[in-house]
C-alpha cells in the first residue's frame, strides 16, 4: 500500500518500511520531474527515525541510541552530595509533536543549583523532568517531523532537564539556531544574556547619567555592561557605567576585562560599601547623577546602591546571590522618590509568549554578531568547558569555593573548599560538553577556555 503525506512544501511518499521525501529544488543529484507543472523535486530517503508529521513511530535500533546518560537527583541537597549520573532507556515511541535530540552542550546556572538545593520556585508538579537539572542547552536533531536531521536547536522553555546526553523534547519548546555562532554561546544564550538584554532595553537610561551594576563577575552583569556600552554609543547617551564585584584573586584581570567591555569604573564591593572610593571616582571622572542600579546580590551591596541613587532613581533587582534581603531607608522612598522593583525573565516569557521569545533571541544573535562590515561591537561571553564525565569538577567550578568535591570517609561524598586556588570559574559561565569531539578539540579563543578532559 502506498501513502503520500504533505508537510509544508514537502511531499512524503511511503512505500513498505522506508520513505522518500520529495522537496522543491532547482538542482539535485537525484531529481525527478513531476510531469504536471515542470517543478523539479529532489529526493531524500528517510528511515523510520525520520518520522512523518502527525504520526508516532517506532525508532530504529540501528539509528537511534537505546539509552541516555542522565544527571539526576532524588532528594534536595548540596549538588555534589545528591546528584548521580545514571543510564535511562530512551522511548521507542516518539510522539508526533516531539523531537529526539542529542544534547551537545548545557550550561550550569545558579538557578539549576538552587533547583537541586530546593530553593528555586519550581515544584515537582510543574515539570515532568523535575529531578533532572538543566534549563538550557544546544542540541542537534536526531529525529523530528518539524526539524531536519542535524539541525541545531535550543529550548525556549526552562527546566526541561538538559543535563543528559539525549532527550525527547516538545517541538513547541524548541527553536532552530544558526550554526555560525559558537556552540558555547548558543547553549547559554537564553537566560543570562537575554535577562541582560531586557534590563538594557526595558529600563530608561537618561543621557549623561551613571549606572551601577553589582555582581559584575556574573554572566548577566558582564553581558549587561557590554549592551549598555553599545546602547550609549549608538544613541550618544554618554552613560557612565560603574561595575562592582566582590574582591578576589586576580581582581585586576576582571577589572581590565570589564573596562574593555565598556565599564567606566570598576570597584570591589568592599570599597563600594565604604563609599569613599566610589565618591572619589565619581568626582574624578565627573560622572553624572546615578539614575539606575541593577542589583544581582541583595544584602549590603544592594542597600548601598539604592542609597547612591539620585532623586527619582530606580533600582532593579534581578538576583540575590548574597541570599540576604535588601533594606532601604524610608526617607529615600518618600523624599527621594526612589523606586525598587524586581525582574524575572520567566514572567517576561509568560507575558510575551513564543513570538516574543523568538524575537528576543534573534536580537541577541545580532548583538553577538555585531557590525558585519566593521567586525566591531561583537558581544563576548567568558566561558569554561568541561566534559560530561567531569561533571563533579564542573559543578564545583560553577559554585566556586562552596562547590569543591572531596572524598570523605569510606569513600562517601563530602563538601570542602575549592582546592586549585583559582577563582576563574566564578568569572566564567561553566558549560558541560555532552558529545561531539569536533567541539571539544576545536581551536578555542580566549573567551572560551577548555578544561574538559574527554
Amino acid at each position: 500500500m502506498k501513502k503520500v503525506y504533505k508537510s509544508g512544501n514537502k511531499l512524503i511518499y511511503q512505500s513498505s518500511n522506508s520513505f522518500i521525501r520529495y522537496y522543491a529544488s532547482s538542482s539535485s543529484s537525484n531529481t525527478q520531474n513531476n510531469g504536471d507543472n515542470n517543478t523539479t523535486y529532489g529526493t531524500e530517503t528517510i528511515t523510520a527515525n525520520d518520522k512523518l508529521p502527525g504520526h508516532s513511530f517506532t525508532a530504529s535500533s540501528s539509528s537511534i541510541p537505546k539509552e541516555a546518560s542522565v544527571l539526576k537527583f532524588t532528594r534536595h541537597g548540596h549538588p555534589l552530595q545528591v546528584l548521580q549520573l545514571e543510564k535511562e532507556p530512551l522511548p521507542t515511541q516518539i510522539p508526533a509533536d516531539h523531537s529526539l535530540v542529542a544534547i551537545l552542550q548545557a550550561p550550569i546556572h545558579w538557578m539549576d543549583i538552587n533547583h537541586i538545593q530546593g530553593t528555586y520556585p519550581i515544584s515537582s508538579t510543574s515539570s515532568n523532568t523535575f529531578n533532572i537539572p538543566g534549563s538550557e542547552c544546544l542540541a542537534t536533531i536526531l529525529s523530528s517531523s518539524q526539524f531536519s536531521r542535524d539541525d541545531h536547536v535550543i529550548p525556549l522553555t526552562p527546566f526541561l532537564g538538559t543535563w543528559r546526553s539525549h532527550a525527547v523534547l516538545p517541538n513547541s519548546a524548541l527553536l532552530k539556531v544558526p550554526q555560525n555562532i559558537k556552540p558555547e554561546y548558543s547553549s547559554s544564550l537564553l537566560i543570562s544574556p537575554c535577562t541582560a538584554l531586557r534590563l538594557a532595553n526595558d529600563y530608561p537610561t537618561p543621557a549623561n547619567s551613571t549606572i551601577l551594576i553589582n555582581s559584575a563577575s556574573g554572566f548577566v552583569a558582564q553581558t549587561l555592561v557590554q549592551l549598555l556600552s553599545k546602547k550609549s554609543e549608538r544613541q550618544q547617551l554618554n552613560l557612565s557605567i560603574v561595575a562592582i564585584a566582590r574582591d578576589r584573586e586576580h581582581f585586576d584581570t576582571l577589572s581590565e576585562r570589564l573596562k574593555a567591555f565598556g565599564a567606566s569604573l570598576v570597584l570591589t564591593m568592599e570599597d563600594f560599601v565604604k563609599g569613599k572610593s566610589f565618591w572619589e571616582g565619581m568626582l574624578e571622572e565627573k560622572f553624572g547623577e546615578v539614575s539606575i542600579a541593577f542589583d544581582g546580590t541583595g544584602g549590603e551591596g544592594g542597600r548601598e546602591m539604592f542609597r547612591w541613587l539620585g532623586k527619582r532613581g530606580r533600582m532593579v533587582v534581578y538576583g540575590g546571590m548574597s541570599r540576604k534581603g535588601v533594606s532601604v531607608g524610608s526617607g529615600d522612598l518618600i523624599w527621594g522618590s526612589k523606586k525598587i522593583e524586581g525582574f524575572w525573565l520567566e514572567d517576561w516569557r509568560q507575558e510575551n509568549g513564543r513570538k516574543g521569545m523568538e524575537a528576543m533571541v534573534k536580537e541577541m544573535w545580532r548583538e553577538i554578531e555585531g557590525d558585519k562590515e566593521t567586525q566591531k561591537g561583537k558581544l563576548r561571553f567568558m566561558m569554561e568547558r568541561w566534559g560530561f564525565k567531569d561533571w563533579r569538577r564542573a559543578v564545583g567550578r560553577a559554585m566556586g569555593q562552596n562547590g569543591a568535591y572531596v572524598k570523605g570517609a569510606k569513600g562517601s561524598e563530602g563538601v570542602g573548599q575549592i582546592s586549585d586556588g583559582s577563582e576563574r570559574g566564578r568569572d566564567r559561565k561553566v558549560v558541560l560538553v555532552m558529545r561531539g569531539h569536533e567541539f571539544v578539540n576545536r581551536e578555542l579563543d580566549d573567551d572560551v577556555i577548555e578544561n574538559a578532559t574527554s
